[in-house]
C-alpha cells in the first residue's frame, strides 16, 4: 500500500523511546549511599589476605543477609570495592620453634632442606617455607629423622603455590604434617617447572582449638504467668539483629527444679518460629549435684527471644539474668600495600555482591589470614538518602499522553494520504 510504509517504522520508534524512558539504570559502588562505616586498624599484610571479626554492632546495623557490607581501599583520593567472603575458623594456638638450615641444595627441578630443630625439641606439625620466587606449584614431602641416617616418611601430599606473577595474588607456602618430636626434617620439593629455592624454614606447633565463642547479655522485655498451660513466657532481646545465637545460659537464683522449657525467635514479636528446647534444672542432693542451665537453639538472626517455662503446679523460678553465646563470623579480603580500609554498611537498596573468592576462601584459610580489627561504626558524613525512583511518565505526566496524541496523529495523516490510493485500487 502506497504512502502507508513510513507508519510501522514510526510506531516502533515511539515504542522504544517509552521503554528507554521506563527503564532503570545500574548503578555501580557509590559511598553515599552507605550510612555507616567502621575504618580499619590495619597489622600484617605479608599473606596477601586479612581477616576482620564481624562485631555485633556490624550484625545490626547491615542488612539482614549481610548484602550491604562492601570492603573498600582508599588511596589517593582514589576508592575500590574489594572482593570478600564471610567465613568462620578454628582459633589454634602457636608455638614457633626455633631451627636451623644445615644443608640445601638443588638438581634439576627437584630443591631440598634439612633442618635441625635442636637437642631437645618438643612437637611440632607444621612448616613456613621463606623463598623469593613467584609463580610455582611444588608437592612438598617432608621426612623426619633423629639421626640424620634413617628417615621416616612423614607426609608428601602437601603443595605449596605462588600465583602472584600470573596477578591472581594467591601464595601458600606451608603445610601441615602428622605431629612428632624428631630432631631433623629434611624437606624436598618436586614438580614442573623451574626449581624453588628454600631461603628459610620456620618450624611451628599447632595446636586446634574449638571456634571461638562471643558472649553477652541479653534484657528481659516482659514476663506472662500464662495459667491454662501451666507454665510462664518470657520475652527477651539481644538489642542486635542479625547475630546467629548459639546457646541461652540462665542465671537462676531457685534450687532443686527440673523445668521443660520451649525457645522459638522474632523479628518483630509478632510471628514466632520454634528455635530450640531443652530442659533447665539444679537438684542439690545429698550425694551429688545435678546443673544444667544452658539450652542450645538455632537462631538465624532473630532479634527477640520468647522462653517458654513449663513450671507445671511449681512456683516460677527466680530468673535474675540471661546470656547468649554466638560464633563469630569474619570477613575474609585481599589486603593492598598502602593506602587504608573502610567497611561500608547500611543501604537497604544494595543488592549482594558475587566474587570468585568464595571459590578460593576455604583455600586462602589454610595459610591463616591475619586478624585485623574495626574501629566504633561511624555515620558516613557524605550519606545521601537515596530519592524514591519515580516512573518518568509520573514525574512528567504529560508525557505518555504527548506521545500518544503525536503518534495518533502521524498514523491519522498516514491513512488520510491512503484513502485515495485504496479507493483508485477498489
Amino acid at each position: 500500500m502506497k504512502g502507508s510504509g513510513p507508519a510501522f517504522p514510526i510506531f516502533l520508534l515511539a515504542l522504544a523511546i517509552i521503554a528507554v524512558v521506563a527503564l532503570p539504570a545500574e548503578a555501580a559502588f557509590i559511598p553515599d549511599r552507605w550510612q555507616k562505616y567502621s575504618s580499619i586498624n590495619q597489622g600484617d599484610i605479608a599473606k596477601g589476605y586479612a581477616m576482620v571479626e564481624l562485631t555485633p554492632e556490624i550484625y545490626h546495623a547491615a542488612s539482614r543477609d549481610l548484602r550491604d557490607l562492601r570492603m573498600v581501599w582508599m588511596d589517593n583520593g582514589q576508592m575500590k570495592a574489594l572482593p570478600y567472603d564471610i567465613v568462620s575458623y578454628e582459633e589454634t594456638a602457636v608455638k614457633k620453634h626455633s631451627v636451623t638450615v644445615i644443608n640445601k641444595g638443588i638438581n634439576n627441578a627437584k630443591s631440598t632442606a634439612t633442618v635441625f630443630l635442636g637437642e631437645s625439641t618438643g612437637l611440632h606439625n607444621n612448616l613456613e617455607i621463606q623463598t623469593a620466587d613467584r609463580d610455582f606449584i611444588k608437592q612438598v614431602t617432608i621426612e623426619g629423622s633423629n639421626d640424620k641416617t634413617d628417615w621416616v616418611k612423614l607426609d608428601s601430599s602437601g603443595t605449596i603455590a605462588d600465583v602472584s606473577a600470573s596477578g591472581d595474588d594467591f601464595r601458600r607456602t606451608g603445610v601441615t604434617y602428622s605431629p612428632n618430636d624428631y630432631r631433623y626434617l629434611r624437606i624436598t620439593l618436586t614438580g614442573d617447572g623451574n626449581p624453588v629455592s628454600i631461603d628459610s624454614v620456620y618450624i611451628l606447633y599447632r595446636s586446634e582449638k574449638a571456634k571461638p565463642e562471643r558472649q553477652l547479655s541479653v534484657n528481659i522485655v516482659s514476663r506472662k504467668i500464662i495459667e491454662k498451660d501451666r507454665s510462664e513466657s518470657i520475652i527477651l532481646t539481644s538489642g542486635f539483629n542479625n547475630l546467629k545465637l548459639q546457646s541461652l545460659s540462665f542465671s537462676v537464683d531457685s534450687v532443686n527444679f527440673s523445668r521443660d522449657i520451649v525457645i522459638f525467635g522474632s523479628h518483630d514479636m509478632k510471628e514466632w518460629v520454634f528455635i530450640g528446647e531443652g530442659k533447665l534444672e539444679l537438684l542439690k542432693l545429698p550425694r551429688s549435684k545435678q546443673q544444667s542451665l544452658s539450652v542450645p537453639v538455632n537462631s538465624p538472626g532473630y532479634r527477640y527471644l520468647k522462653v517458654v517455662i513449663k513450671n507445671r503446679d511449681n512456683p516460677p523460678l527466680k530468673i535474675s539474668g540471661v546470656a547468649a553465646k554466638f560464633i563469630p563470623e569474619y570477613l575474609l579480603f585481599p589486603c593492598e600495600k598502602g593506602g587504608s580500609f573502610r567497611l561500608y554498611l547500611s543501604n537497604p537498596a544494595a543488592k549482594a555482591p558475587e566474587y570468585d573468592l568464595v571459590k578460593l576462601s576455604s583455600e586462602i584459610m589454610t595459610t591463616q589470614p591475619p586478624l585485623w580489627t574495626v574501629s566504633q561504626l561511624q555515620n558516613n558524613p557524605v550519606y545521601k538518602m537515596e530519592p524514591e525512583k519515580v516512573p518518568e511518565s509520573e514525574k512528567h505526566k504529560w508525557l505518555l499522553p504527548g506521545i500518544l496524541a503525536v503518534l495518533v496523529a502521524v498514523l491519522a495523516i498516514v491513512i488520510i494520504k491512503s484513502l485515495p490510493h485504496i479507493t483508485k485500487n477498489q
